[in-house]
């Protein structure tokens, strides 16, 4: 009898220990001892039990009726469905067509005695996959709540180690050479303020690759990377609900039901310890830095203004956006609408855009014209170069310390030929190796270290700089204008006739000019 087989696994692990291959090689040789031919083989993989919307089925019942094959061969019932009506629906409508259905470990139901054992066992699977989910879902909660991890996968930075599979006991080990890269990524994004398609952008001129070996990195997986909290020392189990998708994707097929997920509260989070890759302060920046770059995203913008995402009222906290009437720029607090009966939430007037605008650049041109100023920053920024570079480059330090343990050597040796240990010969060639070595050593060194020279700092000239400087600040374009603000500037506070500057430059800077206006300017750290 010609007959097709049909085999499915619901996960990706069943599909990696080759499960659907012990399937088909056991209806193989069923149909083999039972003088049948396989025709066609119809495969699901992957595919969950309690859907019926699979590929494969799909093709198999199309097929039923174009007489390719006489009977369809399956291992059991829960094989074809987890859900006992799933089955009889679908062993009926081939039934209809003419296809007999042959289950492997057992015969099909004829009587009404099979009819009734095949419902029995149909129930007795829906009810052991609900069992196996319950005591699972239980399992990895309690396995959480002593601190364990759960899941066998390690983000990316980490490795996961789990040396025996018969114990408890398994745990994150940082992975050298990839947490370098997360420590990159976190800087480019927390101190050089770049979106994340500029760090991508910059990985991939880095030649760094992502984590599944591409070129280019996926959006998705650096936005994922970037708001993990594993990197500071801490990940959470529970965070999400496996939901049915609110809004399908169009997709015909789904290998499971419950495909979206739903964010729990934080509250029901379960923190789990990990060693830290990424400081906890430059977490913090570059979660700031993350909201701020969805705000200032090119996307949403229509007009250009200057102090975007700076401006906000001093009691109300609301933020001030940028609005254009009859060609005339203006700042705008976020709740001064009123909506009838209703009072407006927000007495902050709205502000003249190109005044303030020309105010706050004036004030930050002059405060940045400070010779003693830029020598002080210019000092902090090569402090903090240097700093990052040791972070990040630990082969400096390595270096220096194998030019210490020749030094060392080569002492040793002078020492064993003054006490006739070495001959002059030995002591010959082993200084000239010694000295090849700490050449080699000497030029690493220089190659690591020349971009910190800090002697530099006693060498430039501030009231040069500040010459120079004045001239680039003359002719510079708005998107330049713009990233010194957000740079340099933190909030700007509205409170009726007077505006308060908070910036990242600890100094204090009163205004006395009015300019159209009773605003008046004061920095502060």
């Amino acid at each position: 009898m010609k007959i097709a087989s049909y085999c499915r696994v619901s996960s990706e692990k069943q599909e990696e220990e080759k499960t659907i291959d012990s399937q088909i090689a056991e209806l193989g040789l069923y149909a083999k001892e039972n003088n049948h031919v396989v025709v066609e083989k119809y495969i699901d993989n992957g595919y969950s039990g309690s859907l019926l919307a699979r590929p494969s089925l799909d093709r198999l019942r199309d097929d039923a009726s174009k007489g390719i094959f006489e009977a369809v061969l399956i291992h059991s019932p829960d094989r074809l469905a987890r859900k006992y009506v799933y089955q009889e629906i679908v062993i009926e409508e081939l039934k209809n067509k003419g296809i007999q259905t042959i289950f492997k470990n057992r015969r099909i139901a004829e009587s009404p005695e099979d009819q009734l054992l095949l419902g029995m066992q149909g129930l007795i699977a829906e009810f052991e996959r609900e069992k196996i989910k319950e005591r699972t879902r239980r399992g990895r909660l309690h396995r959480a709540n002593k601190g364990l991890l759960v899941g066998n996968q390690a983000p990316y930075g980490y490795k996961y180690i789990r040396p025996d599979k018969n114990k408890e006991e398994r745990w994150y080990e940082i992975n050298k050479e990839e947490a370098k890269i997360v420590k990159l990524i976190f800087r480019l994004l927390a101190h050089e303020h770049l979106s994340l398609r500029k760090i991508i952008k910059r990985l991939y001129e880095l030649n760094i690759k992502s984590p599944e070996g591409k070129d280019v990195w996926a959006m998705s997986n650096l936005s994922r990377l970037v708001k993990r909290e594993d990197y500071i020392g801490t990940a959470y189990y529970n965070k999400s609900l496996a939901i049915p998708p609110i809004k399908p994707n169009g997709q015909t097929y789904k290998r499971v039901k419950n495909s979206s997920r739903q964010r729990k509260p934080k509250s029901e989070w379960i923190p789990i310890n990990v060693p830290a890759i990424v400081e906890k302060d430059i977490f913090t920046l570059a979660q700031e830095q993350l909201k701020k770059n969805q705000f200032l995203s090119p996307r949403n913008v229509k007009r250009n203004y200057l102090l975007r995402g700076l401006l906000f009222c001093s009691k109300c906290r609301s933020r001030y956006t940028g609005e254009t009437t009859r060609n005339y720029k203006h700042y705008r607090s976020t709740l001064r609408i009123k909506i009838y009966p209703h009072k407006s939430k927000c007495i902050c007037k709205s502000i003249h855009g190109e005044m303030i605008e020309g105010l706050v650049w004036g004030e930050v041109h002059t405060l940045l014209s400070s010779p003693k100023l830029i020598k002080e920053q210019y000092k902090k920024w090569i402090q903090s170069r240097q700093k990052r570079s040791n972070d990040q480059s630990p082969k400096l330090s390595d270096v220096v310390d194998e030019l210490n343990n020749l030094d060392k050597t080569e002492q040793r040796l002078i020492d064993g030929y003054t006490a006739g240990v070495i001959t002059l010969d030995q002591l010959k060639g082993k200084l000239s190796d010694i000295k090849l070595n700490k050449t080699k050593l000497e030029q690493d060194k220089n190659n690591l270290s020349k971009n910190y020279d800090f002697d530099l700092m006693e060498k430039i000239s501030p009231r040069g700089i500040c010459k120079e400087f004045k001239s680039v600040m003359s002719n510079i374009k708005f998107d330049k204008k713009e990233m010194i603000l957000q740079r340099l500037i933190k909030e700007i506070l509205i409170e009726q006739n007077k505006a308060i500057i908070r910036g990242y430059i600890p100094l204090h800077v009163p205004l006395e000019n009015d300019l159209r206006s009773n605003l008046h300017y004061c920095w502060s750290s």
